[in-house]
């Protein structure tokens, strides 16, 4: 958490020196949400990129955050420069979400990130359903504390 609002402070480097010393589980998509976004904030890529493979090849772990967890990799990929590994990540990303929904088809986080999948996949029309009907459940009339946030992807 703390690494977390260093980072959105923008003092990259404690939040860095933080999730440095921090030692995740598996599956801690929290800290793989953060460390993603520290890394691509600082653009240091690679040690993040190979954290978030390494949690990929235990899926069990992750449970519902596969999805999201292909979507920070694809983000990683992008910013650092590889559009192809990016696109097969988002690929998986999509498949994977799609596949979460089946049995959550009103989950929030997993519809907005779906959207945000869609977005960098250049499905504009699936992207902008996904992100509205993650705000349906929670408008920031209703949760003002989680609504806002899914109205972002819009």
């Amino acid at each position: 958490m703390l690494a977390s609002t260093y980072d959105i402070s923008g003092d990259i480097v404690k939040a860095r020196a933080v999730l440095a010393k921090t030692k995740p589980t598996d599956g801690d998509g929290w800290y793989l949400n953060v460390m993603a976004f520290n890394a691509i904030a600082s653009r240091q890529y690679q040690s993040a990129t190979a954290v978030l493979k390494a949690q990929l090849e235990k899926p069990q772990t992750l449970r519902d955050a596969v999805g999201g967890t292909f979507l920070s990799l694809g983000d990683l990929q992008r910013h650092a420069g590889d559009v192809k590994a990016a696109a097969r990540s988002y690929h998986q990303a999509s498949a994977a979400l799609q596949a979460a929904l089946v049995s959550q088809p009103t989950n929030a986080e997993l519809l907005s990130s779906l959207a945000l999948t869609e977005t960098w996949l250049g499905n504009q029309t699936a992207a902008l359903s996904h992100a509205r009907k993650a705000i349906e459940p929670r408008p920031s009339a209703k949760a003002a504390y989680t609504g806002p946030t899914f109205e972002e992807t819009l």
